[in-house]
């Protein structure tokens, strides 16, 4: 584990320069490499991507990234697996940067045995704290997802679905696993 004293602090502007084969978030100026999720991840991922991009074009509401970065203060940029934006953002963004500039409307984390519980409750608050309107983290394992919105509990489903952000939109978790 990293100290205070051993880590060599890395600034956005050179986490942008990184080659895009060092995948890597950056938190508080510590670069976390990410290891490749396994195929049974990446499966899950794929299946509520794809899902929500095809509803998200149907009503042209903006985009769905994989595995895209969020810049969500001055030296930390997460990666969800999953996140939605506003078509108003992608309008307003630089497609060129290594991150968005911003929190993602939604972001979506599929756990895996690799993630420490600490690790998904600081991604999330990070989320909600910087603007998020909605984080959703899916437990394979236990078979269902929490819902967490900001100031308020978090909601337990066995189906993804959020009538705010995607009015009619529901996918059951039993069909992504």
């Amino acid at each position: 584990m990293s100290t205070a004293s051993n880590v060599n602090r890395v600034t956005f502007e050179e986490y942008e320069r990184l080659h895009e084969d060092d995948r890597c978030e950056l938190y508080r100026g510590e670069l976390l490499p990410m290891t490749p999720g396994t195929p049974e991840h990446n499966n899950i991922r794929d299946e509520i991507a794809f899902a929500l991009r095809a509803y998200v074009k149907q009503h042209a509401l903006g985009r769905i990234c994989i595995e895209t970065g969020f810049q969500l203060a001055k030296d930390t940029v997460l990666i969800p697996d999953v996140a939605f934006v506003t078509a108003e953002q992608v309008r307003n963004a630089n497609l060129k940067r290594a991150a968005f500039l911003h929190a993602p409307v939604l972001a979506i984390e599929v756990v895996s045995p690799g993630n420490t519980a600490l690790e998904i409750v600081r991604k999330r608050e990070l989320y909600l704290s910087t603007g998020a309107k909605a984080v959703w983290v899916i437990y394979p394992e236990l078979g269902h997802a929490r819902l967490y919105k900001p100031g308020q509990p978090p909601v337990e489903q066995k189906v993804l679905a959020d009538d705010e952000l995607f009015p009619g939109f529901s996918l059951a978790i039993s069909d992504v696993l």
